[in-house]
């Protein structure tokens, strides 16, 4: 360095230096750790919505099964109150 050098110059060449002994890259985005790191974001981002995407059709499914139960008890209910009514006409009919 020149003796001209600023102190915010040396302040930037050493970042620059520091960078480069630690990463063994001028951009620490292009050092294999980084791109490693932002793959396994990527793929966890894919599973989120992946399984977002399963709660929605898990939640839709378990209202049609939840209908289906509120049918078949309604009409259990219903057949329930005929056989009621026919047994209590048969018990007139046998006094």
């Amino acid at each position: 360095m020149y003796q001209g050098s600023t102190t915010n110059e040396l302040r930037a060449l050493a970042r620059r230096q520091y960078t480069y002994f630690r990463y063994g890259t001028n951009t620490p985005g292009n050092t294999i750790y980084a791109k490693f790191k932002n793959g396994v974001w990527w793929v966890l981002s894919q599973l989120r919505i992946v399984a977002a995407n399963g709660l929605e059709e898990m939640e839709c499914q378990a209202g049609k099964a939840a209908d289906r139960v509120e049918e078949a008890a309604t009409s259990a209910n219903d057949r329930a109150g005929e056989e009621a009514h026919k047994a209590k006409d048969w018990v007139k009919e046998e006094l």
